[in-house]
């Protein structure tokens, strides 16, 4: 059930090196770009910006690859990087942090992004 003990995000803010910018995107449907009116909120910050202007200032800012990880591999994760690649980023996808229902993140990238700048990478 929403902001309940299960629905908060289970990241220790100390785990992740203050360098690393950590994001994160609440949506209720499975496709991210299908939800109007999305925000992307700034882990350390609370602040909140649009996703089509979050993603924007992330590529007028030089940023061209994009992590991906998550559960569903074949629906929400498989939705995600193809939005990602139609936006003109190149997505990296460590398997170890990523599962699917009825496909895995492999036979997801071997099958719906074999010539899309998409790879899989140990996380390091």
């Amino acid at each position: 059930m929403h902001h309940t003990g299960g629905w908060e995000n289970v990241l220790d803010p100390g785990a992740v090196d203050p360098a690393i910018p950590v994001y994160r995107l609440e949506k209720s449907v499975f496709d991210m770009w299908a939800e109007p009116g999305s925000a992307v909120e700034a882990g350390a910050t609370g602040e909140t910006m649009a996703r089509d202007a979050f993603f924007a200032s992330l590529k007028a800012g030089g940023v061209t690859e994009v992590a991906v990880i998550g559960v569903a591999a074949d629906y929400c994760v498989r939705l995600a990087i193809g939005g990602l690649v139609d936006r003109g980023f190149a997505v990296v996808v460590p398997p170890a942090l990523t599962r699917g229902i009825a496909r895995s993140i492999e036979q997801v990238v071997a099958e719906d992004f074999a010539n899309a700048p998409v790879r899989m990478e140990a996380a390091a």
